[in-house]
């Protein structure tokens, strides 16, 4: 899909701004391809992926990190407009029940 593939970008552009370039094919064959997938690596997962010296592996550590960070903070963001649109339409139920 057009998404994954816009997605792909940025997880390419991402990885080349660390010094990560070499790694993407492994990750592109991982399916790793979108921020959440990159949100939910693991340390165990980074050598498979090519990430092998301990420079290397402590700046996708800290690129994951941010990353997890900004995937909660848009999760928090959708969870709460879920919250008031729910409440939105109660509050319309409500009155034409009056």
């Amino acid at each position: 899909s057009t998404k994954k593939k816009s997605n792909m970008g940025l997880v390419t552009t991402w990885l080349n701004g660390i010094g990560l370039g070499h790694a993407i094919p492994a990750f592109r064959a991982a399916g790793i391809v979108t921020p959440t997938d990159l949100a939910e690596l693991e340390l165990h997962m980074y050598e498979d992926l090519g990430v092998k010296s301990s420079n290397e592996r402590k700046k996708l550590f800290y690129l994951v990190q941010r990353i997890k960070m900004a995937v909660d903070d848009s999760r928090m963001e959708e969870e709460e407009e879920e919250s008031r649109s729910f409440l939105r339409q109660s509050s319309r139920d409500n009155r034409s029940k009056i």
